[in-house]
């Protein structure tokens, strides 16, 4: 498994990259957000990509790898979203989800709806709320909210800005919660670079880990 994530990451670059501007007046530029957290328990490497289609259609891919520091374990997971627009910031979304199993990995096709919008100046919202195509290796249904909540205000008369941020994950099915997350940025940005401090909480019906540390983030 330890060449999976490479591999998932570059197949994401390569869906995200091969395209065709339909309009010479549309941003065809790739934007995302490579982050590095390190943390006592887990650290983490953290690759978005977007990429314009045309002025309705995105894709967009997410490569992430979590290491655990105690067994020395790392746990990849990766999606790409196929995203139309219906206005008013609302999108219609086809999500490919690659999920790291003990022997294989699982890829689970679920459809959805988000949003993106800004709550205030300095303040960001996202969320999106998809459910799982059912097939024979993932035979139950279960639901699944993404939410992104971003405050980044500009400090004073300077080049910098300050960042809060949390990001949930919230995933159930009939029999309940499946697994929740929480990660927690704070910290301040200045053009394409973010640092600062980092919390990652993890719940299922039974347990709950969080780690603590910190994190460097480039958007490009």
């Amino acid at each position: 498994m330890k060449n999976t994530i490479k591999n998932i990451a570059m197949s994401t670059l390569a869906a995200v990259t091969l395209v065709t501007p339909s309009a010479s007046a549309l941003d065809m530029t790739p934007h995302g957000r490579a982050e590095v957290m390190i943390g006592d328990e887990t650290s983490l490497l953290d690759l978005k990509v977007s990429q314009n289609v045309t002025e309705k259609l995105n894709l967009f891919g997410r490569a992430k790898l979590t290491r655990d520091n105690l067994k020395h374990t790392d746990t990849p997971f990766a999606f790409i979203d196929v995203n139309y627009s219906l206005g008013h910031g609302i999108n219609a979304v086809y999500e490919t989800q690659f999920i790291d199993l003990k022997d294989s990995t699982l890829i689970q096709p679920r459809f959805g709806l988000s949003y993106a919008g800004k709550l205030a100046k300095d303040l960001s919202f996202f969320t999106q709320t998809s459910v799982n195509i059912t097939q024979d290796k993932d035979p139950k249904r279960n639901g699944e909210n993404i939410t992104n909540l971003r405050y980044a205000p500009k400090i004073g008369n300077s080049d910098y800005y300050g960042l809060a941020q949390v990001e949930t994950c919230t995933n159930f099915g009939s029999d309940g919660l499946n697994f929740a997350t929480q990660n927690f940025r704070f910290g301040v940005g200045k053009s394409k670079l973010e640092a600062g401090l980092a919390l990652n909480l993890k719940e299922t019906d039974k347990t709950f880990s969080s780690t603590i540390g910190g994190f460097v983030a480039y958007k490009f």
